[in-house]
């Protein structure tokens, strides 16, 4: 049972509080709702109507909940997704927030999009992909696939790709990116593929590469990836997957392409185009 009192006797004696409430979820019970469960939410609305410093909001789950009321409140000075760690979250708790020690400037990434309302949730019996992940996502989220804070600022400086390949090529891109501090850190090189002349219903963009690299401040790393051909692949019911000549994009760098909430990174666009496979005779 939730006693306010208790609360504010507990507040009184803090100096940075953290607020973490019990699982709701585990591998054998899943969650009705995004809504936290019980009194979870008014102990934090508590917290932070009596709490006289920031509060940090430690969030232990395995899918999104309605955090929007925390996003937007001034007092909570940060959010930190914890997943389901195991026995030293709290050394690493610790160190992430006070950048103490080796790896400790955060470069985890969102595995899926973080709804920012409960209706923004396509109904569990549709069982298309309208609206579903961010590949048919059309609407604003808390939080987008692939979003991650950091320490550090990212700079992608440029691209290089071949502008012009044969069907069924793969494609080699090689990218450099600058970590312009203050401090050394991670960045989750990202590049995203979209379909510009296909008539097929595709994704409006697709993850098609990703790397986690470490640099230090200042530092400038070049890294070259291999983009599939089948990962350029469109289905219809009469030729299966194909791949289509004409025009395609890529975006690259440390978050998905028009995404609201920006990131200290940026992206970099290229376009290049698919010809017919060329047949020997």
């Amino acid at each position: 049972m939730y006693m306010q009192g208790m609360l504010l006797r507990f507040l009184r004696r803090l100096d940075s509080p953290l607020h973490s409430g019990p699982m709701i979820e585990n591998e054998d019970h899943d969650r009705g709702s995004i809504e936290l469960p019980g009194q979870q939410g008014q102990i934090i609305r508590d917290a932070l109507t009596f709490s006289g410093v920031p509060i940090v909001l430690l969030l232990f789950n395995g899918g999104p909940v309605n955090i929007t009321w925390a996003d937007q409140n001034d007092r909570v000075a940060a959010i930190m997704e914890c997943f389901f760690p195991a026995q030293e979250t709290g050394e690493a708790v610790w160190r992430v927030l006070t950048n103490t020690g080796n790896f400790s400037n955060p470069a985890g990434r969102l595995p899926y999009t973080w709804p920012k309302y409960k209706f923004q949730i396509p109904s569990m019996v549709n069982y298309s992909m309208a609206g579903r992940t961010y590949r048919y996502f059309h609407g604003n989220p808390l939080y987008p696939f692939g979003y991650g804070l950091s320490y550090s600022t990212f700079n992608f400086t440029n691209a290089w790709l071949s502008p012009i390949i044969e069907a069924g090529q793969n494609l080699t891109v090689r990218v450099e990116v600058c970590n312009e501090g203050p401090v050394d850190g991670e960045e989750v090189i990202q590049i995203y593929l979209e379909w510009l002349d296909t008539n097929e219903t595709m994704p409006i963009h697709q993850l098609v590469g990703f790397r986690r690299v470490f640099l230090r401040n200042k530092e400038i790393l070049s890294w070259m990836v291999t983009i599939r051909a089948s990962s350029m692949a469109v289905w219809n019911d009469t030729q299966g997957f194909n791949i289509e000549p004409g025009h395609y994009r890529l975006y690259i760098g440390g978050q998905q392409p028009n995404q609201k909430r920006k990131l200290a990174s940026n992206i970099l666009v290229r376009e290049f185009k698919v010809i017919p496979k060329m047949s020997m005779i």
